[in-house]
Parts: structure tokens; C-alpha cells; sequence
């Protein structure tokens, strides 16, 4: 996902932040990476609707927010050791890792899996957009794009492609 971030944005930065989380769909499990109005990363990791870890890192220089810069925050999912890796760039600049990767709990490796049920029918891994102006100033929030990339498969092994049900490739 990138923006620029925060370009109009009074009030309490520390209140405000913005970004985006992948789980399972039900609000009780997830992962989210956000930036927060004053350049500070936030990590969130909820499971079973019970906050698991909650970090910020900030970046050295602040990281930039406002029209003049892009920020770009991933995750990367790893469903075979069930772990999420959040990072962000800044602009053209490299990918900084955020913090170690974090190990998930069945609702949201499940989620990652395609194994996770709703009402009997399975579904796959939720992604969402995330925003909060907490007891602060409202602001709007707004994204770019959402983009998913679909790493290079490595592993060895035999691989099942799931149908849907209008027929096509769920893989």
C-alpha cells in the first residue's frame, strides 16, 4: 500500500494513524502496519480479540508524511511458518524491515491458509484498510493504491488448485 500520507492533518499526531491489516475478516485476529501522523511505524497484532503485541518503531529521520513524499508499508506473509513481516520505503529508497517477523495464531494462519470457515464455507485471508484520529482532530485519510504480489513459490511438494464456486481458480 502507498500514499502520502497526512498531507492536511491538524491535531494530536500521536493519535493518528493510517494504514492497512490482513487476517482472518472476523476483527478479532490481524496483523496491521500503520504510520502515525509524527513519521513512527505502529505495528498491532490482535488475536482472539486480545491485543498480542502492540510496538512503533520510528524511523531514524522521522519518516516523512504530507504531500511530498510516498511512503509504501508492506506485509509479507509466510503461510508455511506462519509468520507476518511488516516493512515500509520511503519514496525510491529501500524496503526497512519493521522489527522480526511475528508468528501468528490459527485464526489468522488459517485465514493465510484458506482454511479458515465462515458460516461452514471456507475463505481466504481478509485485507482491509485501517484508520483513527483517536480523541483527536477527525482527518482524511487516504490511500493510493493496494497492491498483493504473490511471492515466488520455493518450496517443493505437491500443490492443489482450489475451484471456487463460480468456477474459477481461487489458487
Amino acid at each position: 500500500m502507498s500514499a502520502s500520507f497526512f498531507a492536511s492533518s491538524p491535531g494530536d499526531p500521536t493519535q493518528k494513524y493510517e494504514g492497512f491489516y490482513i487476517g482472518d475478516g472476523t476483527q478479532d485476529n490481524y496483523v496491521a502496519v500503520l504510520l502515525d501522523a509524527n513519521g513512527s511505524i505502529r505495528i498491532i497484532h490482535e488475536e482472539l480479540g486480545a491485543i498480542v503485541g502492540a510496538s512503533s518503531q520510528t524511523y531514524a529521520e522521522g519518516i516523512p508524511t504530507g504531500s511530498a513524499s510516498t511512503v509504501t508499508l508492506y506485509l509479507t506473509v509466510d503461510p508455511i511458518t506462519n509468520t507476518v513481516t511488516p516493512a515500509y520505503k520511503v519514496d525510491a529508497g529501500a524496503v526497512t524491515p519493521v522489527g522480526s517477523a511475528i508468528t501468528v495464531g490459527a485464526g489468522i494462519s488459517d485465514g493465510m491458509s484458506g482454511t479458515f470457515t465462515v458460516d461452514g464455507v471456507e475463505t481466504g485471508m481478509a485485507i482491509g484498510l485501517m484508520a483513527s484520529s483517536g480523541a483527536t482532530t477527525d482527518f482524511n485519510a487516504t490511500w493510493d493504491n493496494i497492491k498483493i504480489d504473490f511471492a515466488e513459490i520455493t518450496e517443493t511438494g505437491t500443490w492443489d488448485l482450489i475451484t471456487g464456486s463460480t468456477g474459477s481458480a481461487d489458487a
